[in-house]
């Protein structure tokens, strides 16, 4: 059976009937996935194709091609893909994107890391979307936040909402967010920044839900 990979040799004992064991190497086609296209468009594609197909090893492929591949749009496609999978095996990898050089790598990270699920993702996300240079990785970041079904995260829109240093587009990504975590539809929200949207951020904050989102963050609890 062809395809891509690499072939590695194994040595298998048979037993003849004058009870003689002989090596016989014989060629085993792994078939194991790889991302080698030449140019970078042929990676993308052969990531997609990977994602949407997932035979076994695409994942590690894909992982593969997020950590090292030299082009920033390739490890930007494949941390989108691996959110196709959202394995542990693969966290470390989203992890260490969120701090890539370029940040079309860390966008696609932090799309990704809302679908892990947990605080530490949470915290990473918040810090993104209040601290980052790139208004684009911080929209991603609110948009991941907005994924995770967690209190910490609802915490973390609060404060990007009402935060003044954090882009306008960001903070109404993050009122949009809290919107679908509390089931309420913002009908022409008030612009970032007026005295109406600080009234609607106060609103949030005194919701039941939200001030148990904050107190925890206030507590400094460790991130699960």
């Amino acid at each position: 059976m062809s395809g891509p990979g690499s072939t590695k040799k194994a040595v298998c004992l048979v037993a003849v009937p004058a009870g003689i064991a002989l090596a016989a190497v014989v060629a085993i086609g792994l078939n194991r996935p790889e991302i080698d296209g030449k140019t970078p468009a042929e990676r993308i594609q052969q990531i997609a194709e990977l994602a949407d197909r997932s035979p076994r090893g695409a994942a590690e492929a894909i992982a593969r091609a997020a950590a090292g591949d030299a082009d920033p749009s390739v490890r930007q496609a494949a941390l989108v893909a691996l959110g196709r999978f959202v394995s542990p095996a693969h966290r470390a990898v989203v992890d260490a994107a969120i701090a890539d050089g370029d940040p079309q790598v860390r966008s696609g990270a932090a799309v990704t890391l809302g679908l892990y699920g947990d605080d530490r993702a949470a915290d990473a996300l918040g810090r993104l979307a209040t601290e980052d240079a790139s208004e684009k990785v911080r929209l991603a970041a609110a948009t991941g936040l907005g994924r995770l079904d967690r209190p910490r995260a609802l915490g973390w829109l609060v404060r990007v909402m009402e935060s003044p240093q954090v882009p306008p587009a960001v903070r109404r990504e993050a009122l949009d967010a809290v919107g679908r975590r509390l089931k309420i539809r913002f009908v022409r929200p008030p612009a970032p920044g007026t005295a109406d949207w600080g009234q609607l951020v106060q609103k949030i904050r005194s919701s039941p839900v939200a001030r148990a989102a904050l107190a925890e963050m206030d507590r400094g609890g460790k991130p699960s």
